[in-house]
């Protein structure tokens, strides 16, 4: 929680607390472990991409930062091709969706194949210093088209934010 600071020119460093806005503790994590889905009602859960932490306090304002780098394969012939996905939260083996995508926010209208990287972010309150665990579901609520999850490799980071 703090950090070394210089003195300016002639004067010794000294060790300061860290601002309010600033990171404390962060965990990553990679997963390739391939995901697919061709329902358009179903979702798949991408049991393997998933981060964890334990926040440091149960406070109100604790926030954890998550975020997913989620390599995503559209694998389609015909226009329509979407991948939405929620994030869940499990504490103590109670796991939750906390977040739904739109069913347009990573979309695709025209035909042929695309592999994309794409960034999700989500930032939450989980007031608990028990382990969470973040991860995904995805489906394509457009067409049969199947969408991959993990084709490349995703990386997921959670931040705790002092």
């Amino acid at each position: 929680g703090q950090v070394l600071q210089t003195g300016g020119s002639g004067a010794n460093p000294s060790w300061t607390t860290v601002a309010g806005g600033a990171f404390g503790q962060v965990q990553y994590r990679i997963n390739d472990t391939t995901y697919s889905n061709s329902n358009t009602s179903n979702y798949v859960t991408a049991t393997n991409t998933y981060v964890e932490i334990a926040p440091s306090s149960s406070a109100a304002g604790k926030k954890i930062l998550v975020n997913f780098n989620v390599s995503i394969y559209f694998n389609h012939n015909a226009s329509d091709c979407s991948f939405q996905y929620i994030i869940t939260r499990t504490v103590g083996g109670s796991t939750s969706d906390i977040y739904t995508s739109s069913n347009t926010e990573i979309y695709r209208n025209d035909a042929g194949n695309l592999r994309i990287l794409q960034p999700i972010w989500y930032e939450d309150t989980p007031q608990t210093t028990s382990t969470v665990r973040y991860g995904l579901k995805f489906r394509n609520p457009h067409s049969a088209s199947t969408i991959t999850l993990n084709e490349g490799t995703t990386r997921m980071l959670a931040y705790e934010v002092n």
